[in-house]
């Protein structure tokens, strides 16, 4: 599967670079874009919050990139991410931010091979190739590997206008909640994590330069 297109926006404090705000555009924001009858490049995906020790409030890191990328471009109309359950995570960074949940993603098989790496299923095919770029590649099939059975994700939108706001409203839910609050909850603790609680960021990942206000 070829890479979706990024955009990285970095994070200072004190002029450290503590981590990044990463969106693109997928495979999944493609889908809803027909569902909710816009165009592809009219929506885009919160895909990574990455960062380390920081003082600034995950969610208030977050609104900032949001601001940064509508001014980049005036074209965006909404904004979907998920919280992966099967990592404990409930979105509280977007309900902080109020962000409207929508309800469950559909479930999405993953597969490990042998040596343990994690295969999605878009990368597998039972017929040992996938096209890619018009070109057959190999691709490993799902009869070799273990299936990994995964709750579904909890989906978020960021509607950027009057009128996307007004049509995903509609589709509004009571934002999930645990009994208990637990660690990763806390908006803009360091924790391990996809986006609703913030990842380590390792030092080879320190790569953009696009200043932020944070």
């Amino acid at each position: 599967m070829p890479d979706p297109k990024r955009v990285k926006v970095g994070v200072w404090e004190d002029g450290v670079f503590v981590g990044v705000v990463i969106f693109s555009r997928g495979v999944s924001a493609t889908k809803i874009s027909k569902t909710m009858g816009i165009s592809s490049v009219e929506i885009a995906e919160l895909s990574r919050v990455a960062l380390s020790t920081h003082r600034t409030p995950t969610t208030r890191m977050v609104s900032i990139a949001l601001a940064m990328l509508k001014a980049k471009d005036s074209g965006l109309r909404v904004i979907v991410s998920y919280a992966d359950e099967n990592q404990g995570h409930l979105g509280i960074i977007y309900q902080g931010g109020n962000w409207i949940y929508t309800g469950r993603s559909a479930r999405v098989a993953l597969f490990r091979d042998a040596s343990g790496r994690m295969i999605h299923d878009r990368a597998c095919s039972a017929s040992g190739v996938k096209r890619q770029f018009g070109l057959l590649k190999r691709a490993p099939k799902p009869e070799n590997l273990t299936r990994i059975e995964q709750l579904p994700k909890w989906r978020y939108f960021m509607p950027l206008d009057p009128e996307m706001r007004a049509k995903i409203l509609p589709l509004a839910k009571p934002y999930p909640k645990r009994e208990r609050s637990i660690g990763i909850d806390a908006a803009g603790t360091t924790s391990r994590g996809r986006c609703d609680a913030t990842r380590s960021l390792q030092p080879e990942q320190a790569t953009t330069r696009e200043p932020s206000p944070a």
